[in-house]
């Protein structure tokens, strides 16, 4: 049962939209492969140790750090899209639903934030 889902779980994470297998999404990943690249063969073996660390930190920081603040903009435009615009009815119908807009806009950005840091939407 466990290697069931463990496979089902590695199948759905390669075959999904995932952002961080965009190149776009890895800001600080492309910014150190466009400055640091080694010509010769044993100068990219001798620093390997050092790239490889520095590398895999970048691709966190990107996944999980970078991204998620660069997709915030596009949240909040979305719960402002979903929730506030365009007001239908009169002013006694918005009055009425002035609170629930504002308890449910943290939840439409929350699902928003997640949805676009997570997947490249």
């Amino acid at each position: 049962m466990k290697k069931t889902a463990i496979l089902i779980l590695i199948v759905s994470i390669f075959s999904s939209n995932c952002a961080s297998f965009r190149k776009e999404n890895r800001i600080l990943t492309n910014y150190l492969d466009e400055k640091v690249h080694p010509e010769s063969a044993p100068a990219k073996i001798a620093l390997a140790p050092v790239f490889i660390p520095v590398g895999l930190t970048s691709l966190v920081l990107d996944v999980f750090i970078i991204h998620p603040i660069t997709v915030i903009p596009d949240a909040i435009e979305d719960t402002y899209k979903v929730v506030w615009k365009d007001p239908s009815g009169g002013v006694v119908f918005q009055a009425v639903v002035f609170l629930p807009k504002i308890a449910i806009s943290p939840i439409v950005f929350i699902v928003s934030f997640l949805g676009r840091s997570g997947f490249d939407i």
